[in-house]
């Protein structure tokens, strides 16, 4: 146990402060976490898992602290995007738990869920008392039958003397239960629906059943996941297209509105454009009341939509409106360039604030059109030279035409 609180603060990359007499382990100790007992590695696992951190980490590479996390429980990893804190163990199908950032605590599976047709095709309930194990499902006679559970088949049940042994074979055939009622041999009997489908019961023949698995199968399964999630989580919703007993594994999950997916027999992967809709709240309403356009880059993801400027403007805003670049000179350059100036956006969030700058040696430049430019010539050395060599004073009378200077 020493050891491994070594160990533990190895994973998280955080100062090590161990017990004062901890051994510091070997190479070959330091891997051999694998190997201690379940509850031991799962706590070292786990401060291994949340060690992951920093932008677009591959959170399930070869190595890494989650990847370590599931392998060492037998569980695949996962990584559905770029961003951080999103990658899952996730359990050996059949069974379908997954758990964010952790292996998961339990994979277990009740195996009737997907073989549960099988018993009810024979009149028989299936049952599944070891979850944690594969393959153990049994199907148990129903109503008044008696007989040896089946192992992985329909189970050898025979009715109670009397008139379920000369009609029972009219419920069985359609995977109904018989049942004598009170005098066993006076050619009445009731044929009644074998659970999980329901339905009242009918006498003298079978009955109409029917078996909603988003009530059965489904609402079962929440007992299977660590954190009793149900199949279809929040924001999906169960369906059963066809409530027959005979139509078994067709129930899916749909996602809610204004999300879109659907999986049979499974949770399903949703996608939601958040630059749909114009509620107040919404990506959509957030860019286009700024003038930009909304994009979602990722659907399957909440919160990864983007207000994009419209051009020629420039510039993005993630899950806010932008602020939006534009220079000016891209549209207005031929303007200076006529006259013989250049063009300048000193301000490329404020409109109208691009410049043609006279060449120099002329300093004069105007705003949103050609400047008229200006130049004094007695700036010239040369020229002004010349004046000081009769010890006078150089003037330019007219600094917007050439050849004005004077002594």
């Amino acid at each position: 146990k020493l050891q491994f609180l070594y160990l533990i603060d190895r994973y998280t990359n955080t100062p090590t402060h161990t017990h004062p007499h901890a051994r510091t382990p070997s190479g070959a100790q330091r891997t051999a976490f694998v190997a201690t007992p379940r509850a031991m590695r799962h706590t070292v696992l786990l401060a291994a898992a949340t060690a992951v951190h920093g932008a677009n980490v591959a959170e399930c590479r070869e190595g890494g602290p989650l990847k370590n996390a599931c392998d060492a429980f037998g569980q695949d990893c996962e990584d559905p995007s770029t961003k951080d804190g999103d990658a899952f163990c996730k359990c050996k199908p059949p069974a379908e738990q997954t758990q964010v950032g952790r292996a998961v605590d339990s994979c277990d599976w009740d195996e009737c869920i997907t073989h549960s047709d099988t018993c009810a095709a024979a009149g028989q309930v299936c049952r599944d008392d070891n979850l944690g194990s594969a393959p153990t499902w049994v199907c148990d006679c129903a109503g008044k039958q008696t007989g040896t559970p089946g192992q992985q088949e329909p189970a050898t049940c025979v009715d109670p003397p009397g008139d379920c042994t000369v009609h029972g074979h009219k419920c069985h055939d359609m995977g109904q239960t018989c049942d004598p009622l009170d005098d066993p041999h006076d050619d009445v009997f009731e044929c009644g629906c074998t659970p999980p489908s329901t339905g009242a019961v009918m006498q003298g023949g079978p009955t109409t059943c029917t078996l909603d698995e988003c009530t059965t199968v489904c609402a079962s399964c929440q007992q299977h996941d660590a954190n009793s999630e149900p199949i279809c989580p929040a924001g999906q919703t169960c369906e059963d297209p066809d409530t027959t007993p005979a139509a078994v594994h067709d129930w899916k999950c749909v996602c809610d509105a204004p999300a879109t997916g659907m999986k049979i027999a499974h949770a399903a992967e949703c996608s939601r454009n958040e630059c749909e809709g114009m509620c107040a709240t919404c990506a959509n309403s957030v860019c286009t009341d700024a003038g930009q356009t909304c994009v979602d880059e990722d659907p399957k993801s909440l919160g990864t939509w983007t207000c994009t400027c419209i051009p020629p403007q420039t510039g993005a805003g993630a899950g806010k409106a932008a602020e939006c670049d534009e220079d000016e000179c891209k549209t207005n350059d031929a303007v200076c360039m006529a006259a013989g100036q250049s063009c300048i956006d000193s301000d490329l969030r404020t409109p109208g604030t691009w410049e043609c700058v006279c060449p120099p040696p002329s300093t004069t430049r105007a705003v949103a059109g050609a400047a008229e430019c200006e130049t004094n010539e007695c700036d010239n050395e040369e020229v002004r030279r010349r004046c000081q060599a009769v010890e006078q004073e150089c003037k330019d009378v007219d600094a917007k035409e050439p050849d004005t200077w004077e002594c």
